[in-house]
């Protein structure tokens, strides 16, 4: 199996995300990290099926929510930076690995 590491940030954005959508609906917190969780699942079997958003960044979509997993393929693994909402501003995640 792939080493997966995660942006201390983008762990951040899956539990606020989780508490966002628990407030809004009880039991849709926990939906939403199941839905994390299998996108980091299907992501993992095959890191290159997914397209690159900006290189050597690529995007997976989370079913059934507006985010997705933005990841890239190193000598290390997979490394997730950002857990995005579709609707934020596009490259907010970029100033954490740019550094």
């Amino acid at each position: 199996m792939v080493k997966l590491r995660y942006d201390p940030e983008a762990r951040a954005e899956v539990i606020v995300g989780a508490e966002y959508y628990e407030a809004c609906r009880e039991g849709l917190g926990h939906q939403f990290v199941d839905a994390v969780e299998a996108a980091v699942r299907r992501l993992r079997a095959n890191p290159l099926l997914y397209p690159f958003m900006r290189r050597p960044y690529r995007r997976c979509p989370v079913a059934k929510f507006p985010y997705s997993i933005v990841y890239r393929q190193d000598e290390e693994g997979i490394y997730v930076a950002a857990v995005a909402h579709g609707s934020r501003k596009p490259g907010y995640w970029l100033d954490r690995v740019e550094k």
